[in-house]
Order: structure tokens, then C-alpha cells, then sequence
């Protein structure tokens, strides 16, 4: 019995190590692909800005989506004219899922606003 709470310990020991891991990991990589974004230009800016908000509607950290939105969000809406139309249902869904993640009102209007100019 003894044996076995040790095990499951330590198990739970590997899940938060990895846990925290992944967490360090995740502000690195959300910033890598907004340098994506950010280097990308026409449809392909608008595929590597959806890889970049999905990442960070997973993350679900609404400080990290309000600093890469200050930075995406004109570059973003200057190639939407270039949208290839079966990038903008996933696109427009992503951009719910962001809009969910934030309880600011002034970035939640900035997302809407440009998930409604794709439709």
C-alpha cells in the first residue's frame, strides 16, 4: 500500500514538472509566431496569424493575447482583403474563441471588429 502512494506521487510530481514546463514553454512560442505574423505577408500573414490565435485561445491567457494583438492586429487587417475564402469560417471561429478568453471590453470590441469584417 505504502509502495503504491509513492508511485502515484510521484506521478503526480511528473504531471505538475510537466505542467510547468509546458507553461514556460508557451510565451516562447506564442512569441515565435507573432514574429511569424509579423514577417508573413498576404494569405500567408493571415495562415500564420490563425496558427498564432489558436495557440494562444488555448492558452487562454488574456494578458498574452492583448500584448500579441497590439502587435498583429494592423499588419492582420491590412492583408484581410487578401483572405482566401476558405480561411475565413476558421478564422472567424478563432477569433470567437479569443474574443471568449478576454473579459476586457475594449479588446473584446477590437477582435470583433475584425472577425465581422471577414464576413
Amino acid at each position: 500500500m505504502e509502495s503504491l502512494l509513492i508511485l502515484v506521487a510521484a506521478v503526480i510530481a511528473v504531471i505538475v514538472l510537466l505542467a510547468v514546463a509546458r507553461g514556460a514553454r508557451a510565451p516562447r512560442a506564442a512569441r515565435v509566431q507573432t514574429v511569424a505574423v509579423l514577417r508573413a505577408r498576404g494569405a500567408t500573414r493571415i495562415q500564420a496569424a490563425l496558427a498564432l490565435f489558436r495557440l494562444l485561445a488555448l492558452a487562454g491567457d488574456e494578458r498574452r493575447i492583448e500584448r500579441a494583438w497590439e502587435e498583429v492586429e494592423i499588419p492582420l487587417i491590412e492583408v484581410l482583403p487578401d483572405c482566401p475564402p476558405q480561411l475565413k469560417q476558421p478564422l472567424a471561429l478563432t477569433l470567437d474563441d479569443l474574443h471568449g478568453c478576454c473579459r476586457k471590453r475594449e479588446l473584446q470590441h477590437r477582435i470583433m471588429d475584425v472577425r465581422n469584417s471577414l464576413l
